[in-house]
């Protein structure tokens, strides 16, 4: 295999290390903590070899419809872990830079990684691969940022191997004519690991301009965590270095930004807002705590005390082993922060954060209960935060919403995008969403579904490197540029999407609520609105699968209006079906409900009876009765839709039924004590119950 040395480097040399380690007196948690950092790290890096040249043309795309989705890119290859930035002098002007996948494998998987840039000038209507090439080397973590005068910044991983050590250069370049030609690549800082276990690792860097009048204008700042084993000295931490306008290179010195009480950290970021001051954020864990946290500079080199953003419940950061197949396997806090440095917004100043994490409670988080995406804001420099609000509209918990990601436009909205597992029953299928708020997050317009179509986000369809560590958020006065990667086709082909969302239509209408009754053979629709603009009406839209929509009906509207209005439709229902609402404007422009299903009353003679014993503490039985041969699948799922276990399947011939369940998953394993739905499936009917597990 083309890269197999290397893989037994990195495996010789975690070995040593550990080894090594051992006859130091050491922290346990700090030492458990970097050798995952460091294999993790280098698992992701290893297969990143090569850039490859771009030839620069156009690529073949269609123009944008304002408001709606648009493929940036389209490869066979898989591509994923986002980030984008816009010219603050040509908002026309957006640059993507995603992590492409050159052979098959992925990061994670033995294939090589490569770093293209999508470029558009017109707004997203059509877009350009750049020809830029790193020299050679690289492959990770993406990152860009623009400077007031439109100097744009990209910064990467690269990892190399010589004999037996090992180095990763976090290198960067920067354009002046918005992407498309680049100037020479040097080292921000480095890293590396040799045979007797010493090691110095730089990772997860993150970048921002001084885009202020203050006095250190144009300076770069970058932020990423740095490990380190030298002798004796051991240090897992957040790091800084900066560049000065004057200077093609960023300074020698660096500023460690956390201490010794930070036995884990993750995830840094940072940001200048509009007096200069830089503010620095991470994930980490304080003295045993989980949380997010901020510090901030008045001059770009002195960080004053650290403030506590918010606590943070979520499952072993890092722990991947446990992670279920229908969640990324890379999934993490994810925190994403953005300030507020547009000098004529009625906001400006206010700090933003986003992360996602189970619901707060006592205890360890896990992977079996659903992950939310959180909010908090800061008014007054960091000194203090909001108290955490999800974001979703969503009256019930069982479903995820993870990899958030925030922007703050000049007009004073906030955006935050995520994925979103609502809209599909089983849980296993997600979109991309967005909100929006004008008020500093105290309230937020209802969530947007800005993707078409759904992607199963399953490592066994996506591969174990999946969406990667992040994706990003845009905006500009009067847009919300969502920007992400799904791979729809469920083939493992990722791709880019971008959307544009005009700000002040991105509620046209307020719809409160929709619903969907069955009733013998007939379902109704009703849904209200508490205020209408420009609405001209609604199509009803049904699909068999959640899926696939297609137009039953149209239910004109009531223009504008600032009053609540109620409408209610029928039709004939045979077979269980989603049905969604799409909201049309007069002009054309369009929004999508959330989905809901209509299932019809099952058939004279199909009937699924409660689970006996019912709590059970060990195997419970089943019985359902269906009125003639039929095909029947029963199957056990948790609270989250995710399937547990099928324990009937096939044709059966009518009468009664009984089977037994003996408590075990799948594989074979005990359950988990807690709530458990089971369901009868025929081709005409579909009846769940709950049974409870002690």
């Amino acid at each position: 295999m083309k890269h197999a040395p290397l893989l037994f480097i990195m495996t010789l040399l975690l070995v040593v290390s550990a080894s090594h380690a051992q006859q130091r007196d050491v922290n346990p948690e700090w030492e458990q903590n970097i050798k995952r950092r460091l294999h993790e790290m280098l698992e992701e890096k290893l297969r990143s070899h090569e850039f490859e040249q771009r030839d620069g043309r156009g690529m073949e795309k269609g123009v944008t419809q304002i408001g709606s989705e648009v493929e940036v890119s389209g490869h066979a290859r898989t591509e994923s872990e986002i980030h984008a930035a816009i010219n603050p002098t040509d908002t026309a002007n957006i640059v993507i830079a995603p992590i492409q996948e050159v052979s098959s494998g992925g990061s994670m998987g033995g294939g090589q990684l490569s770093l293209p840039l999508y470029i558009t000038t017109d707004f997203g209507q059509t877009w350009t691969t750049s020809s830029f090439s790193g020299g050679g080397g690289g492959g990770g973590d993406p990152v860009l940022a623009f400077a007031a005068d439109g100097t744009l910044y990209f910064s990467w991983l690269n990892l190399t191997q010589s004999g037996f050590s090992m180095t990763i250069d976090m290198l960067f370049a920067s354009s002046t004519d918005g992407g498309f030609t680049w100037g020479a690549v040097d080292t921000i800082d480095s890293g590396s690991m040799g045979m007797m276990g010493g090691g110095r690792m730089v990772d997860k860097q993150w970048m921002a301009v001084d885009k202020s009048n203050s006095s250190r204008k144009g300076t770069l700042y970058t932020i990423y965590v740095l490990m380190e084993m030298q002798g004796m000295s051991q240090n897992m931490g957040v790091a800084m270095k900066y560049k000065k306008p004057a200077s093609s290179k960023f300074e020698p010195s660096v500023i460690q930004l956390t201490d010794a009480s930070f036995s884990d950290v993750q995830f840094p970021s940072i940001n200048v807002d509009a007096s200069g001051i830089v503010h620095a954020f991470w994930w980490g864990k304080k003295n045993g705590v989980s949380g997010l946290w901020h510090r901030s500079s008045s001059d770009g080199k002195t960080f004053g005390s650290t403030h506590q953003i918010a606590s943070v419940r979520f499952p072993q950061q890092g722990n991947n082993t446990s992670v279920p197949d229908h969640l990324p396997q890379r999934l993490g806090v994810m925190p994403q922060f953005e300030v507020d440095n547009h000098p004529g917004s009625p906001n400006t100043g206010t700090m933003y954060a986003v992360w996602n994490a189970n619901d707060p409670g006592s205890g360890a988080g896990s992977y079996n209960e659903p992950f939310h995406v959180y909010f908090s804001a800061s008014t007054n420099g960091g000194s203090s935060w909001s108290t955490a609000k999800r974001i979703d509209d969503l009256s019930i918990d069982n479903t995820h919403q993870f990899h958030p990601s925030v922007s703050a436009s000049p007009s004073g909205a906030v955006v935050v995008t995520w994925y979103d597992g609502r809209d599909d029953t089983m849980n296993t299928k997600v979109h991309y969403y967005t909100a929006l708020s004008t008020d500093r997050g105290a309230t937020w317009t209802q969530n947007i579904r800005v993707s078409t179509r759904s992607s199963n986000m399953s490592s066994s369809i996506q591969g174990r490197f999946g969406i990667g560590d992040y994706d990003k958020a845009l905006s500009t006065e009067h847009y919300a540029i969502p920007i992400w990667s799904d791979g729809r086709s469920n083939s493992g082909d990722m791709n880019v999407y971008a959307a544009f969302v005009p700000i002040d239509q991105a509620v046209p209408v307020e719809l409160s609520s929709f619903t969907a009754d069955v009733s013998g053979k007939i379902v109704t629709l009703r849904w209200r609105t508490e205020s209408e603009v420009n609405n001209a009406g609604f199509e009803v839209q049904p699909s068999p699968d959640g899926e696939e929509f297609t137009t039953s009906a149209f239910v004109p509207g009531h223009g504008t209006t600032s009053l609540p209005r109620e409408y209610v439709h029928q039709e004939p229902i045979d077979e269980p079906r989603y049905y969604r609402l799409k909201q049309i404007d007069h002009d054309g422009t369009y929004d999508y409900s959330p989905v809901v299903q209509a299932i019809p009353a099952a058939p004279d003679g199909v009937e699924l009876g409660q689970s006996f014993p019912n709590p059970t503490y060990g195997a419970t039985t089943i019985s359902f009765m269906i009125a003639q041969q039929s095909q029947v699948s029963l199957t056990i799922y948790d609270l989250l839709g995710k399937p547990v276990k099928t324990i009937a399947s096939g044709t059966m011939p009518g009468g009664s039924h009984a089977v037994s369940w003996d408590g075990r998953d799948a594989r074979g394993d005990r359950v988990a004590p807690g709530v458990y739905m089971y369901a009868l499936r025929t081709p005409d009917a579909l009846l769940t119950r709950t049974v409870t597990v002690r």
